[in-house]
């Protein structure tokens, strides 16, 4: 059954990470809590703290407030937090947001049981081999059915890795994956509502209250993940799952140093990026403005037009989901970033005006039968008013392995999501702390420096 063989393979694992594997795990933690930190004072995350007073008490810090809660409410406030700018990583061997998942659950666990930094590294790495293990399975079939993956796979992943970071024993880590397939959710019905973001606070929560209902004692089906209307079966939309893809791709070369992290540069569905970035390599090439611009054709794959729901956005939340506006936007002033998802934004004469030139079609071919790590290349035409039309493509988008983000990317990104809440000195001591997080003995001193000392915004929404 594979979740006792998961399990069998976690327990025997060296943790014999490579320097690569270590850096971008090192760097995606550091992003991951940028970004919770920039949403600190988001009118979501405050309502999502507000949902859990009168909870139990504990040691995890919530970034609401900076107050100390249990290690469940802190997974699920961060976790909301980590995912509702839209400026959180993706993985791309699951089609998920694994960081925005994994990483406050990891923390908010590692706080409340004294976990050191390199404990809470290798959790996450375990998490995002396994996220990538499974959803090998599956294919595209998944997220083609139209599930929020970030909330269904990154769950299950999350709780092995967690259980396994807590010392849990096999039998004990093997309840909690079960469990954790009972609790994975999350429909892209929700992309653009409030509801988005919530899963992955859902997902961070559901991997702490599984781990912790499975060291209580709690036991669930042994074949959850495998078995008949078990988690793979019942989730692979028309698609049949290929079990043995599981551990062939545990056992195979590591997933992130295969595909790594793929950060964002523009504040938008990653779906939207490499549309983004093609039209920029023509913009640079042949050297248009806006004005120039009689029309724009963009083709995207089938799952990226299903998550790009909004065409004519009527405020922040569907402006994240938006490839014409997010164009328009970035081809105007040369970037798309938090400033531009403030309601007021979207609603700009100028912008709006535009958005009749961009037309978004799906790629002609069947994305089923195309393995889930092949990338997808989504073509822009941009055609002139004085009638020169320029092609370009991309497959890989900036910030992934083919384009990678430099140190100087990662810490610029940082500092914007940072230094207005926690001041420039204490930003970059949070910086040098996360990046040195293996070498770290106290994770609690990072959610402290990180979550307890949110300076007041000047608002409590954008």
């Amino acid at each position: 059954m594979l979740i006792e063989e998961i399990c069998t393979w976690l327990a025997e694992h060296p943790g014999n990470w490579s320097e690569t594997g270590l850096e971008r795990a090192r760097f995606g933690i550091a992003d991951t809590v940028g970004c919770i930190v920039a949403a600190s004072d988001h009118d979501v995350v405050v309502r999502a703290a507000k949902s859990c007073d009168g909870y139990g008490a504990g040691k995890s810090t919530s970034v609401a407030g900076g107050r100390t809660c249990s290690s469940s409410t802190a997974a699920f406030v961060n976790g909301t937090a980590a995912h509702v700018l839209e400026i959180d990583d993706n993985f791309y061997p699951a089609l998920t947001h694994a960081s925005a998942q994994a990483v406050p659950a990891l923390l908010a666990l590692a706080e409340e049981y004294r976990c050191t930094g390199r404990q809470v590294l290798d959790a996450y790495l375990y998490s995002l081999e396994i996220q990538a293990a499974i959803a090998s399975a599956m294919g595209r079939s998944h997220t083609l059915a139209g599930w929020h993956a970030t909330g269904t796979l990154s769950t299950i992943a999350t709780a092995a890795a967690a259980a396994n970071m807590l010392g849990l024993p096999k039998a004990e880590t093997a309840n909690a994956m079960s469990i954790s397939c009972s609790m994975a959710a999350g429909s892209k019905a929700q992309f653009g509502t409030m509801t988005k973001s919530l899963h992955c606070g859902f997902a961070a929560r559901n991997s702490v209250d599984a781990v912790l209902l499975a060291a209580s004692g709690i036991e669930g089906a042994a074949d959850a993940l495998d078995g008949p209307h078990g988690f793979l079966e019942m989730h692979c939309g028309d698609g049949t799952p290929e079990y043995q893809s599981v551990l062939e791709s545990l056992h195979a070369s590591s997933a992130v140093e295969t595909y790594g992290l793929a950060p964002k540069r523009h504040a938008c569905c990653a779906s939207a990026h490499k549309g983004l970035d093609a039209v920029e390599d023509l913009k640079k090439a042949h050297d248009f403005d806006l004005a120039d611009i009689e029309r724009i054709d963009v083709s995207v794959g089938t799952t990226n037009r299903q998550n790009l729901r909004y065409d004519r956005p009527r405020d922040g939340m569907e402006a994240r989901f938006s490839l014409p506006y997010a164009m328009i936007v970035f081809l105007q002033t040369g970037k798309f970033w938090l400033d531009d998802l403030k309601d007021e934004a979207v609603q700009r004469p100028g912008i709006r005006e535009q958005l009749e030139s961009v037309h978004v079609s799906v790629l002609d071919l069947d994305e089923k039968v195309l393995p889930i790590t092949k990338p997808l290349e989504h073509r822009v035409k941009v055609r002139l008013k004085r009638g020169d039309e320029f092609f370009a493509g991309r497959a890989f988008a900036k910030g992934t392995v083919a384009d990678p983000f430099t140190e100087q990317d990662y810490f610029e990104k940082f500092i914007n999501c940072c230094a207005q809440r926690l001041g420039t000195r204490q930003t970059e001591e949070l910086w040098s702390t996360l990046r040195t997080i293996d070498t770290q003995a106290d994770v609690q001193a990072i959610a402290a420096r990180a979550f307890r000392c949110i300076q007041a915004a000047s608002s409590s929404s954008r």
